[in-house]
């Protein structure tokens, strides 16, 4: 169930109940985009976008072949999203501002009716994927790739150099890219079409979480304690 409420009272203001009761491991997103603006949940294998005053459907997109544990990303005109499982390997797709309806895919066909773009077999893993506005990431099993956001082809994938597995999500801090590992050991990637690693440092814990970023300074939240990096 997606809840709304007053921020200054608590009061609730509407209730949504998803139709297939999947479970959902991601926090709602909300897309500030050129048509309009939504608020949209994945979980399961579909996605709903919602009216942020109402809580009416937008569109939604059904049966997308894999479980999704990450959070979609955006853009101003795109919408990125996708996922896998350990027993099936689900597209990452892009669905352009303003779609309306069930844009689910035909059972025949995987290419979803107000699809932008649809790559088979990339969707991310546990990660969620990012968007610098030209490029969209995706890190799954440590292996970086990256896509061109306007027509979904993949320029890079490449596993990435010292690190060991990752959950965090990649974090675009300007033009590069924050990459963090179980053990602490991060590095920072330009924020390109060509990979490239401009810097690297570790902290001593255990992370699962994604770093954050305010004020010229990086939070990084370990299963031990909270971190803080400035320049």
């Amino acid at each position: 169930v997606v809840r709304c409420f007053d921020a200054a009272s608590g009061r609730p203001l509407w209730a949504f109940e998803r139709p297939d009761k999947g479970t959902s491991w991601s926090s709602p997103l909300i897309w500030r985009n050129s048509v309009r603006t939504e608020v949209v949940c994945s979980g399961g294998d579909r996605l709903d976008a919602l009216d942020p005053a109402t809580g009416g459907v937008l569109w939604t997109v059904r049966r997308v072949k894999a479980a999704t544990a990450c959070s979609p990303c955006c853009d101003s005109e795109r919408l990125y999203f996708g996922g896998s499982d350990p027993f099936s390997k689900g597209p990452l797709f892009a669905v352009k501002a303003g779609a309306s309806g069930d844009v689910s895919p035909e059972k025949s066909n995987q290419k979803f009716a107000q699809c932008d773009w649809l790559s088979e077999r990339q969707g991310p893993g546990m990660a969620s994927p990012v968007s610098s506005g030209k490029y969209v990431y995706t890190n799954d099993n440590n292996i970086l790739k990256c896509f061109d956001a306007a027509t979904g082809e993949r320029l890079y994938q490449t596993r990435i150099p010292g690190l060991d597995m990752l959950a965090a999500s990649p974090l675009l801090i300007g033009d590069r890219l924050l990459l963090l590992d179980e053990n602490g050991k991060g590095c920072l990637v330009n924020a390109g079409s060509e990979f490239q690693v401009v810097g690297r440092g570790s902290l001593p814990d255990t992370f699962w979480a994604t770093p954050a970023v305010k004020d010229g300074a990086m939070y990084f939240r370990g299963v031990e304690g909270i971190y803080c990096v400035r320049k």
